[in-house]
Protein backbone atom coordinates (compact mmCIF):
# COMPACT_ATOMS: atom_id res chain seq x y z
CA UNK A 1 0.00 0.00 0.00
CA UNK A 2 1.61 3.62 -0.90
CA UNK A 3 0.49 6.48 0.74
CA UNK A 4 0.24 9.96 -0.26
CA UNK A 5 3.73 11.91 0.34
CA UNK A 6 5.76 9.08 1.51
CA UNK A 7 8.88 9.78 3.09
CA UNK A 8 11.23 6.82 4.26
CA UNK A 9 13.30 6.80 7.39
CA UNK A 10 16.19 5.24 8.89
CA UNK A 11 14.55 3.26 10.62
CA UNK A 12 12.55 1.57 7.90
CA UNK A 13 9.50 3.17 8.42
CA UNK A 14 7.30 5.42 5.99
CA UNK A 15 5.88 8.60 6.96
CA UNK A 16 2.18 9.00 4.76
CA UNK A 17 -0.15 11.17 4.64
CA UNK A 18 -4.19 10.96 3.19
CA UNK A 19 -5.22 14.51 2.15
CA UNK A 20 -8.66 13.81 1.51
CA UNK A 21 -12.16 11.48 2.24
CA UNK A 22 -11.74 9.80 -0.63
CA UNK A 23 -7.96 9.05 -0.02
CA UNK A 24 -8.79 7.87 3.55
CA UNK A 25 -11.77 5.31 1.73
CA UNK A 26 -9.14 4.39 -0.28
CA UNK A 27 -7.07 2.30 2.47
CA UNK A 28 -10.51 1.59 4.39
CA UNK A 29 -9.28 -1.87 4.54
CA UNK A 30 -5.58 -1.16 6.15
CA UNK A 31 -6.99 1.69 8.37
CA UNK A 32 -9.78 -0.72 9.96
CA UNK A 33 -6.86 -3.66 10.52
CA UNK A 34 -4.77 -0.87 12.32
CA UNK A 35 -8.18 -0.64 14.11
CA UNK A 36 -8.82 -4.06 15.19
CA UNK A 37 -5.05 -3.78 16.34
CA UNK A 38 -5.44 -0.69 18.17
CA UNK A 39 -6.33 -0.10 21.89
CA UNK A 40 -9.09 1.77 20.50
CA UNK A 41 -12.46 0.70 20.44
CA UNK A 42 -15.18 3.24 19.22
CA UNK A 43 -16.52 2.40 16.10
CA UNK A 44 -16.45 5.83 15.21
CA UNK A 45 -12.60 5.45 14.28
CA UNK A 46 -12.85 3.16 11.40
CA UNK A 47 -12.76 4.44 8.16
CA UNK A 48 -16.47 4.52 6.81
CA UNK A 49 -17.68 6.17 10.18
CA UNK A 50 -14.93 8.40 10.30
CA UNK A 51 -15.33 9.44 6.58
CA UNK A 52 -18.76 9.94 7.78
CA UNK A 53 -18.40 11.92 10.66
CA UNK A 54 -15.71 14.65 8.16
CA UNK A 55 -18.62 14.88 5.63
CA UNK A 56 -21.14 15.93 8.19
CA UNK A 57 -19.04 18.17 11.34
CA UNK A 58 -16.47 19.81 8.57
CA UNK A 59 -15.21 20.33 4.76
CA UNK A 60 -13.20 17.60 3.38
CA UNK A 61 -10.39 19.81 2.24
CA UNK A 62 -9.89 20.78 6.26
CA UNK A 63 -9.13 16.80 6.36
CA UNK A 64 -5.56 14.71 6.85
CA UNK A 65 -4.57 12.07 8.38
CA UNK A 66 -0.51 11.36 9.39
CA UNK A 67 0.28 7.69 8.70
CA UNK A 68 2.97 5.31 9.37
CA UNK A 69 3.68 2.32 8.00
CA UNK A 70 6.27 -0.49 8.47
CA UNK A 71 6.87 -3.05 6.10
CA UNK A 72 4.00 -2.22 3.79
CA UNK A 73 1.72 -2.64 7.04
CA UNK A 74 -0.06 0.41 8.67
CA UNK A 75 0.78 0.71 12.47
CA UNK A 76 0.07 4.21 12.95
CA UNK A 77 -2.73 6.91 11.85
CA UNK A 78 -4.05 10.39 13.41
CA UNK A 79 -7.00 11.85 11.55
CA UNK A 80 -7.09 15.72 11.75
CA UNK A 81 -8.86 18.97 10.80
CA UNK A 82 -6.58 21.76 9.69
CA UNK A 83 -8.76 25.07 10.42
CA UNK A 84 -9.04 28.52 11.02
CA UNK A 85 -8.58 29.69 14.89
CA UNK A 86 -10.44 33.04 15.39
CA UNK A 87 -10.61 34.00 12.11
CA UNK A 88 -7.00 34.41 11.05
CA UNK A 89 -4.83 31.41 12.82
CA UNK A 90 -4.91 27.98 11.34
CA UNK A 91 -4.66 25.39 14.16
CA UNK A 92 -4.61 21.25 14.17
CA UNK A 93 -7.32 19.43 15.79
CA UNK A 94 -8.63 16.01 16.03
CA UNK A 95 -11.25 14.72 13.54
CA UNK A 96 -13.66 14.74 16.81
CA UNK A 97 -15.59 17.39 18.42
CA UNK A 98 -17.89 17.65 21.63
CA UNK A 99 -21.29 16.73 19.67
CA UNK A 100 -20.10 14.01 18.30
CA UNK A 101 -17.00 11.81 19.12
CA UNK A 102 -14.94 10.98 15.83
CA UNK A 103 -11.32 9.56 15.36
CA UNK A 104 -8.86 8.81 17.40
CA UNK A 105 -4.92 7.47 17.59
CA UNK A 106 -4.58 4.51 16.20
CA UNK A 107 -1.63 3.22 17.32
CA UNK A 108 -0.51 -1.07 16.49
CA UNK A 109 0.64 -1.87 20.08
CA UNK A 110 2.98 -4.39 18.45
CA UNK A 111 4.90 -2.39 16.43
CA UNK A 112 8.44 -0.58 17.22
CA UNK A 113 6.40 2.14 19.21
CA UNK A 114 9.15 4.04 20.37
CA UNK A 115 10.38 5.11 16.64
CA UNK A 116 6.35 5.13 15.71
CA UNK A 117 5.54 7.81 17.89
CA UNK A 118 8.75 9.70 17.60
CA UNK A 119 8.29 10.05 13.64
CA UNK A 120 4.51 10.97 14.48
CA UNK A 121 5.15 13.69 17.15
CA UNK A 122 7.96 15.25 15.10
CA UNK A 123 5.72 15.37 12.03
CA UNK A 124 2.90 16.69 14.29
CA UNK A 125 5.32 19.38 14.80
CA UNK A 126 5.84 20.71 11.33
CA UNK A 127 2.10 20.93 10.35
CA UNK A 128 1.49 24.25 9.00
CA UNK A 129 -0.34 25.53 11.66
CA UNK A 130 -0.09 28.11 14.46
CA UNK A 131 -0.54 25.19 17.18
CA UNK A 132 -2.18 22.04 17.94
CA UNK A 133 -5.38 21.98 19.81
CA UNK A 134 -7.15 19.07 20.60
CA UNK A 135 -10.00 18.05 22.52
CA UNK A 136 -11.64 15.13 23.98
CA UNK A 137 -8.60 13.34 24.19
CA UNK A 138 -8.31 10.13 26.76
CA UNK A 139 -4.62 11.44 28.23
CA UNK A 140 -4.18 8.72 30.30
CA UNK A 141 -4.43 5.87 27.98
CA UNK A 142 -0.67 4.00 26.91
CA UNK A 143 -1.13 5.56 23.38
CA UNK A 144 -1.36 9.47 24.21
CA UNK A 145 0.85 9.28 27.21
CA UNK A 146 3.49 7.32 24.69
CA UNK A 147 2.78 10.29 21.98
CA UNK A 148 2.78 13.15 24.79
CA UNK A 149 6.22 12.19 25.32
CA UNK A 150 7.54 11.82 22.45
CA UNK A 151 6.53 15.12 21.68
CA UNK A 152 7.78 16.40 24.55
CA UNK A 153 11.05 14.89 23.48
CA UNK A 154 11.10 17.17 20.21
CA UNK A 155 10.95 20.24 21.70
CA UNK A 156 7.16 21.08 21.67
CA UNK A 157 5.75 22.98 24.45
CA UNK A 158 2.81 20.88 25.77
CA UNK A 159 -0.77 21.91 28.23
CA UNK A 160 -2.76 19.38 29.37
CA UNK A 161 -5.80 19.92 31.20
CA UNK A 162 -8.93 17.49 32.30
CA UNK A 163 -11.92 18.99 30.62
CA UNK A 164 -14.43 16.41 32.49
CA UNK A 165 -14.52 12.52 33.29
CA UNK A 166 -16.74 9.48 31.46
CA UNK A 167 -18.09 6.85 33.54
CA UNK A 168 -18.28 3.24 32.54
CA UNK A 169 -19.58 0.08 34.22
CA UNK A 170 -17.64 -2.87 34.86
CA UNK A 171 -19.58 -5.75 34.23
CA UNK A 172 -18.54 -9.13 35.79
CA UNK A 173 -19.78 -11.33 38.20
CA UNK A 174 -23.77 -11.15 38.83
CA UNK A 175 -25.90 -8.76 39.00
CA UNK A 176 -27.40 -8.83 42.89
CA UNK A 177 -23.29 -8.17 43.72
CA UNK A 178 -23.29 -5.16 41.53
CA UNK A 179 -26.83 -4.04 42.54
CA UNK A 180 -25.75 -4.46 46.41
CA UNK A 181 -22.84 -1.69 45.46
CA UNK A 182 -24.83 0.86 44.39
CA UNK A 183 -25.97 3.49 46.72
CA UNK A 184 -28.89 2.87 49.01
CA UNK A 185 -30.63 5.88 47.80
CA UNK A 186 -30.32 4.94 44.45
CA UNK A 187 -31.48 1.40 45.00
CA UNK A 188 -34.51 2.63 47.10
CA UNK A 189 -35.49 5.34 44.59
CA UNK A 190 -35.27 2.85 41.62
CA UNK A 191 -37.28 0.22 43.15
CA UNK A 192 -39.92 2.86 44.33
CA UNK A 193 -39.88 4.08 40.71
CA UNK A 194 -40.12 0.13 39.25
CA UNK A 195 -43.30 -0.27 41.81
CA UNK A 196 -45.19 2.68 40.74
CA UNK A 197 -44.72 1.53 36.96
CA UNK A 198 -46.12 -1.86 38.10
CA UNK A 199 -49.09 -1.08 39.28
CA UNK A 200 -49.95 1.12 36.40
CA UNK A 201 -48.99 -2.08 34.24
CA UNK A 202 -45.25 -1.83 33.86
CA UNK A 203 -42.87 -1.89 31.00
CA UNK A 204 -40.67 -3.92 29.31
CA UNK A 205 -37.05 -3.65 27.76
CA UNK A 206 -36.77 -4.00 24.36
CA UNK A 207 -33.21 -4.40 22.64
CA UNK A 208 -32.90 -4.03 18.83
CA UNK A 209 -29.45 -5.81 17.59
CA UNK A 210 -30.41 -7.15 14.24
CA UNK A 211 -31.89 -4.41 12.41
CA UNK A 212 -32.74 -4.74 8.67
CA UNK A 213 -32.40 -1.73 6.16
CA UNK A 214 -35.81 -1.58 6.23
CA UNK A 215 -36.02 -1.41 9.83
CA UNK A 216 -33.58 1.01 10.90
CA UNK A 217 -34.81 4.60 10.12
CA UNK A 218 -38.25 3.79 11.77
CA UNK A 219 -36.68 2.63 14.58
CA UNK A 220 -34.11 5.19 14.86
CA UNK A 221 -37.18 8.02 14.39
CA UNK A 222 -39.28 6.58 16.96
CA UNK A 223 -36.16 6.41 19.38
CA UNK A 224 -35.33 10.25 18.46
CA UNK A 225 -39.20 11.20 19.06
CA UNK A 226 -38.58 9.66 22.29
CA UNK A 227 -35.56 11.98 22.83
CA UNK A 228 -37.08 15.00 21.35
CA UNK A 229 -39.73 14.46 24.06
CA UNK A 230 -37.98 15.39 26.76
CA UNK A 231 -36.10 18.87 27.81
CA UNK A 232 -34.01 18.36 24.68
CA UNK A 233 -36.63 18.90 22.70
CA UNK A 234 -38.05 22.19 24.33
CA UNK A 235 -34.42 23.43 23.83
CA UNK A 236 -33.86 22.47 20.22
CA UNK A 237 -30.45 20.58 20.84
CA UNK A 238 -32.68 17.22 20.18
CA UNK A 239 -31.50 15.39 17.19
CA UNK A 240 -34.59 15.55 15.36
CA UNK A 241 -34.40 19.47 16.10
CA UNK A 242 -30.63 19.49 15.11
CA UNK A 243 -30.19 20.48 11.25
CA UNK A 244 -28.90 17.23 9.34
CA UNK A 245 -28.48 15.04 12.93
CA UNK A 246 -30.88 12.57 12.22
CA UNK A 247 -29.57 11.90 8.56
CA UNK A 248 -26.19 10.99 9.99
CA UNK A 249 -27.47 8.62 12.70
CA UNK A 250 -29.27 7.35 10.06
CA UNK A 251 -26.21 6.45 7.81
CA UNK A 252 -23.86 5.57 11.06
CA UNK A 253 -26.76 2.72 12.14
CA UNK A 254 -26.87 1.29 8.60
CA UNK A 255 -23.46 1.39 8.94
CA UNK A 256 -22.61 -0.18 12.36
CA UNK A 257 -26.18 -2.68 11.98
CA UNK A 258 -24.19 -4.43 8.71
CA UNK A 259 -21.58 -5.31 11.10
CA UNK A 260 -24.00 -6.06 13.99
CA UNK A 261 -22.78 -3.56 15.78
CA UNK A 262 -25.95 -0.98 16.64
CA UNK A 263 -27.80 -1.94 19.55
CA UNK A 264 -31.16 0.03 19.63
CA UNK A 265 -33.05 -0.02 23.19
CA UNK A 266 -36.31 0.87 24.43
CA UNK A 267 -37.83 0.77 27.50
CA UNK A 268 -41.99 0.21 26.83
CA UNK A 269 -45.14 1.08 28.64
CA UNK A 270 -47.48 -1.04 26.42
CA UNK A 271 -47.10 0.41 23.23
CA UNK A 272 -45.67 3.63 23.81
CA UNK A 273 -41.75 4.18 24.45
CA UNK A 274 -40.57 5.72 27.62
CA UNK A 275 -36.78 5.78 27.08
CA UNK A 276 -34.76 4.86 24.46
CA UNK A 277 -30.64 3.95 24.03
CA UNK A 278 -28.63 4.23 21.02
CA UNK A 279 -25.91 2.02 21.70
CA UNK A 280 -22.90 0.36 20.09
CA UNK A 281 -21.39 -3.10 21.25
CA UNK A 282 -18.00 -2.53 19.37
CA UNK A 283 -14.52 -4.67 21.12
CA UNK A 284 -15.85 -5.93 23.82
CA UNK A 285 -16.96 -2.96 24.71
CA UNK A 286 -20.83 -1.62 25.13
CA UNK A 287 -21.06 2.49 24.17
CA UNK A 288 -24.08 4.67 25.40
CA UNK A 289 -23.83 7.64 23.45
CA UNK A 290 -27.58 9.18 23.28
CA UNK A 291 -30.05 7.97 25.82
CA UNK A 292 -33.37 9.88 25.74
CA UNK A 293 -36.89 10.07 27.99
CA UNK A 294 -40.18 11.17 27.66
CA UNK A 295 -40.80 13.70 30.06
CA UNK A 296 -44.56 12.55 30.44
CA UNK A 297 -43.50 9.71 32.33
CA UNK A 298 -40.78 11.47 34.55
CA UNK A 299 -42.13 10.41 37.68
CA UNK A 300 -41.63 7.07 37.15
CA UNK A 301 -37.71 7.64 36.15
CA UNK A 302 -37.92 5.98 32.77
CA UNK A 303 -34.42 7.14 31.85
CA UNK A 304 -32.81 5.31 34.83
CA UNK A 305 -35.27 2.34 34.98
CA UNK A 306 -34.14 1.46 31.02
CA UNK A 307 -30.37 1.75 32.33
CA UNK A 308 -31.28 -0.54 35.59
CA UNK A 309 -32.93 -3.23 32.65
CA UNK A 310 -30.10 -2.90 30.54
CA UNK A 311 -27.13 -3.32 33.00
CA UNK A 312 -29.43 -6.18 34.55
CA UNK A 313 -29.42 -7.97 31.29
CA UNK A 314 -25.68 -7.48 30.23
CA UNK A 315 -24.80 -9.43 33.68
CA UNK A 316 -26.55 -12.10 31.84
CA UNK A 317 -24.05 -12.00 29.45
CA UNK A 318 -21.15 -14.86 29.94
CA UNK A 319 -18.34 -12.61 29.45
CA UNK A 320 -16.95 -9.25 31.08
CA UNK A 321 -17.81 -6.52 29.57
CA UNK A 322 -18.05 -2.44 29.91
CA UNK A 323 -20.35 -0.41 29.26
CA UNK A 324 -19.29 3.28 28.38
CA UNK A 325 -21.67 6.09 28.73
CA UNK A 326 -19.07 8.48 25.88
CA UNK A 327 -20.15 11.71 27.78
CA UNK A 328 -19.57 13.85 30.50
CA UNK A 329 -19.87 12.24 33.83
CA UNK A 330 -23.32 13.52 35.14
CA UNK A 331 -25.22 12.28 38.50
CA UNK A 332 -27.63 10.09 36.47
CA UNK A 333 -24.50 8.36 35.24
CA UNK A 334 -22.27 8.03 38.08
CA UNK A 335 -25.07 6.57 40.21
CA UNK A 336 -24.24 3.50 37.99
CA UNK A 337 -20.40 3.60 37.35
CA UNK A 338 -17.96 1.74 39.09
CA UNK A 339 -15.00 3.61 37.33
CA UNK A 340 -14.68 6.69 35.37
CA UNK A 341 -12.06 8.13 33.03
CA UNK A 342 -10.30 11.43 32.08
CA UNK A 343 -10.69 12.74 28.40
CA UNK A 344 -8.79 16.23 28.16
CA UNK A 345 -7.52 19.30 25.85
CA UNK A 346 -3.65 19.24 24.51
CA UNK A 347 -2.31 22.24 23.53
CA UNK A 348 0.95 22.18 21.89
CA UNK A 349 3.42 23.83 20.20
CA UNK A 350 4.82 23.72 16.03
CA UNK A 351 7.51 25.22 13.99
CA UNK A 352 5.18 27.84 13.19
CA UNK A 353 7.22 31.11 13.96
CA UNK A 354 4.50 32.36 16.34
CA UNK A 355 3.22 29.45 18.03
CA UNK A 356 6.16 29.39 20.87
CA UNK A 357 4.79 32.95 21.54
CA UNK A 358 1.34 32.21 21.46
CA UNK A 359 1.30 29.27 23.53
CA UNK A 360 3.43 31.60 26.84
CA UNK A 361 0.80 34.59 26.30
CA UNK A 362 -2.15 31.42 26.72
CA UNK A 363 -0.32 30.00 29.38
CA UNK A 364 2.04 32.28 31.22
CA UNK A 365 1.10 35.78 30.36
CA UNK A 366 -2.46 35.87 30.73
CA UNK A 367 -3.00 33.98 33.81
CA UNK A 368 -0.36 36.64 35.24
CA UNK A 369 -2.71 39.07 34.08
CA UNK A 370 -5.93 37.68 35.40
CA UNK A 371 -4.33 37.37 38.53
CA UNK A 372 -3.01 41.35 38.74
CA UNK A 373 -6.71 42.01 38.14
CA UNK A 374 -8.00 40.23 40.71
CA UNK A 375 -5.50 41.61 43.05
Amino acid sequence: MKLRGSVETKTSLKLGRLASVEELTGVAGAWDDLWERSEVCSPRARASLLALWIKTFSKDGDFQALTVEADGKLVAALPLILQKYKGFLKVGTVASNLIAAGGDFLLDPECDVGQVLKLTASALSRLPVAFLHFDGIPVEEQRWRGLLGAMAADGQLIDVSEQYRVGRVSIEGRWADYEAGLSRNHRRNRRRQAKLLDECGGATLRVFSRISADELEPLLRRGFEVEDRSWKGKEGTSVLKSAGMFQFFCREGACLSERGELELVFLEHGATPMAFLYGWNSKGMRFAPKVGYDESFERYGPGQLLMMNFIQRLHEEPLPLKLDFHGPLMPWTQSWATESYPLGRIVATTHHPLSRSLFRLNFNVKPLLKGSRRG
